[in-house]
């Protein structure tokens, strides 16, 4: 389990569900927020993330990637047989700040048949603040999401594929909202998917039953006892 260290572990039993990891190589929940010291639910967040499971499920783990969908890295279980690939952590030192996604990226180019399952418990609180790495370190961020494009562009065999990525590196380079949000073709393919599969992604989210009062409960409890710790 890989959580940045300004994240805070939910309740869950963290030992047991990774047991799931025997049949699976990546296992995810879904995030609460944790903005201000307040715990928060993000409907916009959790539905994405299911659609993005329902979307790409029966799908090679690399079109997660390349193409729109959302994962929340702090959620993931890790298969420990990554962690142990000296290789891909090769691979992560060629970048300055980003580690979660050129991870993925060379997981899905080395390894096949990624099995990775959604489940709709809360793994951990996910800690959003002014100094978040994508704000304070934007440029060497950016620096970073293009040359991990520019890997998936190099190892991309369809010529379909090639375009849609060379598009979705223009949109992302672009200083202009407008060419971001309406020329990234991308984003068309995603909604299209969204649209098709409408009636089960509503019901998959409304089938979600997250206890808000207890999360938050957990947490001041959390906060009462670091207290009396310090």
């Amino acid at each position: 389990k890989v959580t940045a260290g300004d994240d805070v572990y939910s309740f869950e039993n963290i030992i047991k569900e990774a047991d799931g990891l025997k049949e699976n190589d990546f296992i995810s929940g879904l995030p609460l927020l944790l903005i201000d010291d307040v715990i928060k639910k993000s409907n916009s967040t959790i539905f994405h993330i299911l659609a993005t499971d329902a979307i790409y499920r029966n799908k090679n783990f690399m079109d997660r990637l390349k193409k729109i969908g959302v994962i929340n890295t702090p959620s993931l279980l890790y298969s420990s047989k990554f962690l142990k690939d000296e290789g891909l952590f090769d691979f992560i030192r060629e970048f300055k700040v980003v580690e979660d996604f050129p991870m993925h990226v060379r997981i899905a180019e080395t390894y096949k048949n990624i099995k990775f399952k959604q489940t709709d418990k809360v793994y951990i609180y996910y800690r959003r603040t002014s100094g978040s790495i994508y704000l304070v370190q934007g440029l060497k961020f950016d620096k970073d999401k293009v040359k991990v494009f520019n890997h998936m562009l190099k190892i991309e065999s369809s010529y379909v594929g090639k375009i849609l990525m060379r598009n979705r590196v223009s949109c992302y380079q672009s200083n202009s909202y407008v060419y971001k949000m309406f020329f990234n073709l991308n984003y068309y393919g995603y909604l299209a998917n969204v649209v098709f599969n409408t009636l089960r992604l509503v019901n998959n989210y409304f089938k979600v039953k997250i206890n808000e009062d207890l999360h938050k409960a957990h947490y001041l409890y959390l906060q009462k006892e670091s207290r009396k710790y310090i």
